[in-house]
């Protein structure tokens, strides 16, 4: 059993000797999962604002049957989540949206979509957590070490 989201769909997808199937894992005090969002930026500092703007009209619209059915992700359109349901091979197409709609009322946000410098804390996180995932060293050891590395990282970030 291996406990992931959507984007593990990609690698999934190419089974085609293995049964594999998918269920809802709700967890936490209040029964919610992390609903990851993948947002599209455009930089301020971008020397073709327009054209950038286009590639992200392309990507959020016309593309979305494509992350669908070429990349096996969940679409962010909505219109093409039935061709993401009939994708899967092994899946049901009824069981595979019954998991998905399930998923999205049992969700909450995650915090690297709402906490402004959560990536870099969370990069310097997964970095300095590994010795403990590893059995090298005890968390008591290593958390505070990262507790002042976020600390400095929070502290470097613009003020907005």
């Amino acid at each position: 059993m291996m406990f992931d989201g959507g984007w593990n769909f990609y690698p999934l997808r190419e089974l085609k000797d293995f049964n594999w199937g998918v269920g809802a894992v709700p967890r936490g005090a209040r029964q919610l999962v992390a609903n990851f969002s993948d947002p599209w930026f455009i930089a301020s500092s971008s020397k073709n604002p327009d054209a950038s703007f286009q590639f992200v009209k392309h990507l959020s619209g016309k593309a979305q049957q494509s992350v669908a059915t070429d990349l096996g992700a969940p679409p962010a359109d909505r219109t093409a989540l039935p061709s993401w349901y009939a994708h899967f091979d092994n899946l049901n197409p009824v069981d595979l949206e019954r998991v998905y709609r399930g998923s999205l009322a049992h969700a909450r946000e995650n915090a690297a979509s709402l906490l402004h410098g959560y990536g870099p804390v969370e990069d310097a996180y997964n970095q300095m957590i590994a010795p403990v995932w590893k059995g090298e060293q005890s968390a008591a050891r290593v958390l505070p070490a990262i507790e002042q590395r976020a600390k400095e990282i929070l502290s470097q970030l613009p003020k907005s």
